[in-house]
């Protein structure tokens, strides 16, 4: 009888653990989209510290007379391209297209009617935009 009681209560306490971890799950909602988001933003941000690398790269290797147009160059760079990223870039990249053979987005310029799980996509992309400009910088840098 102690054996059928003990057996009884292990069941119990078994589905009162595995209701706990289904309550668990419910609460927690969409963890692995929130982790996803939490790490794109981490690795941009890792990224666009690549800009200040890149800053100090190039101006080591300029006079001293052009070390200050090289960092205003390198601030304007990621400045200007977050702007226009913002307004046309998301757009032509990730934007929804009503012809499906069409080369660029037609939509989501400025992010308008973007679901507000594309601002970490936003964020991430625009960091490798700002990167890209200053590659380009930093090659002709003290050349024009």
């Amino acid at each position: 009888m102690s054996a059928t009681l003990n057996a009884t209560a292990v069941l119990a306490r078994l589905d009162k653990l595995d209701q706990g971890v289904a309550d668990a799950t419910k609460a927690s909602g969409d963890l692995g989209g929130d982790v996803d988001i939490g790490w794109m933003i981490l690795c941009g941000a890792l990224v666009f510290f690549m800009q200040a690398g890149f800053a100090l790269l190039e101006t080591g290797g300029v006079r001293a007379k052009n070390a200050g147009s090289a960092l205003a160059k390198n601030l304007l760079d990621g400045a200007i391209g977050a702007i226009l990223y913002y307004l046309v870039g998301y757009a032509f990249s990730y934007g929804v297209s009503t012809n499906p053979n069409s080369f660029i987005g037609s939509a989501r310029f400025a992010l308008k009617d973007a679901p507000t799980t594309e601002y970490a996509t936003f964020f991430f992309q625009w960091t490798f935009v700002a990167t890209a400009a200053t590659f380009v910088s930093g090659a002709v840098a003290e050349r024009l």
